[in-house]
């Protein structure tokens, strides 16, 4: 109800341009206190984007918050760990700030987008990778084919697996030797 208050407060000015971040005021908050998952909820409840005010130690939070949805992340920044005040031990120092922001884009980079397809390596290993409807044993001419002569194997230079039911119970045309990829044109 806090949250609440203080959106419609903020967008009562007719400001918004709002980002809620998600906080646990702890120095150094522990990690299960983090509640990381309620970004989702306020995404949902107050359709605005969202970020995560970290305190705790460690890289974990922050990036686990990207994948959640966080555009901004806030983490306290100290040139000297050992300095005096209740923050530092939470904070990060030169070579943790640099390391942090390396792995929350490398995070960025992995979650990728919504759309299912394959990247170009995918395209390129798809015949290797996928496979073929093939012969697993011999198959007479005259013969009607059951589940038992047939079987998948890669490279994609034959017909896809898919097709299996299709050549249940056809004839074969010709003599169709063990581990060959078969065709249409093998079958009545």
């Amino acid at each position: 109800s806090e949250v609440e208050a203080a959106v419609q407060a903020f967008r009562e000015t007719g400001n918004q341009n709002l980002i809620l971040l998600q906080c646990t005021t702890n120095y150094p908050s522990r990690l299960e206190d983090a509640n990381l998952r309620v970004m989702q909820t306020m995404v949902q409840s107050f359709n605005t984007q969202v970020g995560y005010s970290d305190h705790t130690q460690g890289d974990i939070a922050c990036i686990i918050s990207v994948g959640l949805g966080a555009k901004v992340i806030e983490k306290h920044f100290t040139m000297d760990k050992l300095l005096s005040g209740p923050d530092q031990s939470s904070s990060a120092d030169p070579e943790e700030l640099s390391r942090l922001i390396k792995n929350i884009r490398n995070a960025e980079m992995v979650m990728g987008s919504a759309l299912k397809e394959p990247c170009e390596i995918e395209k390129k290993n798809a015949w290797g990778m996928r496979r073929s409807l093939v012969s697993k044993t011999i198959i007479p001419a005259g013969e009607k084919v059951s589940e038992n002569m047939l079987t998948f194997m890669r490279p994609a230079k034959g017909l896809p697996p898919r097709h299996f039911d299709t050549f249940l119970g056809k004839k074969a045309r010709k003599d169709i030797p063990a581990n060959s990829f078969l065709t249409w044109n093998d079958f009545e």
